[in-house]
């Protein structure tokens, strides 16, 4: 998925130009993008949470060779989707 739908969206909503629309959008994944660099944590009421989470070193395979290596930690971003939204995709047809 692309920004696209969410600039159309926004467009549709708003009336704007389509180059205003998806500077918007962009806008709109900047500020996530920032706050969980800054904070870990972005609660959006009726949508859901993302929070940044670290994941410790850990034994893996090279997928190549089939060799042990150790997996340097990394930090990756989880999302917990509210009630709310979780209702709502129970019900769309698809």
């Amino acid at each position: 998925m692309s920004k696209a739908p969410i600039a159309a969206a926004i467009r549709k909503e708003t009336g704007c130009t389509v180059v205003q629309a998806h500077a918007a959008a962009s806008l709109v994944f900047d500020a996530i993008s920032e706050i969980l660099a800054a904070d870990g944590i972005l609660q959006l009421g009726g949508f859901g949470t993302f929070r940044v989470v670290t994941r410790n070193k850990r034994e893996g395979k090279n997928p190549r060779t089939g060799k042990p290596m150790v997996v340097a930690p990394s930090k990756s971003v989880r999302f917990k989707p509210s009630p709310r939204l979780r209702d709502r995709l129970l019900i769309l047809p698809g």
